[in-house]
């Protein structure tokens, strides 16, 4: 009827119990590769350019079924993120994380909603 509000229920029940969880299962992991495209390409733009190394070292790897990791295999980058005695620290990693929390559950509830 027009004018009246639609609303879309869907029942679980056992019959479609696995092919919801299949679903959820694969909204994660989209969720979580989104994640973590964006948020290298967020890392990069903060990341200290010498030669390029490091910045073309960020990338990311979703980790068992919860986790996606962003960073670099670089050896030196950990003391560029922490700092050294003779070094000031020159954090690149942990502030996209933090700008970006709010941008990141919004991505989440879109792929959610498809």
């Amino acid at each position: 009827m027009m004018g009246s509000n639609f609303d879309f229920k869907l029942n679980i029940n056992e019959n479609n119990i696995p092919l919801a969880i299949s679903e959820l299962r694969n909204k994660r992991r989209r969720i979580l590769e989104t994640w973590g495209l964006f948020l290298v390409t967020q890392v990069k733009k903060l990341t200290p350019v010498d030669t390029g190394r490091l910045r073309n070292s960020i990338a990311h790897e979703v980790e068992g079924e919860n986790t996606v990791a962003v960073g670099s295999n670089v050896e030196y980058a950990k003391y560029v993120c922490l700092g050294t005695r003779k070094m000031k620290a020159r954090d690149f990693l942990t502030p996209p994380f933090k700008k970006n929390k709010d941008k990141l559950k919004t991505m989440a509830e879109n792929i959610l909603k498809e």
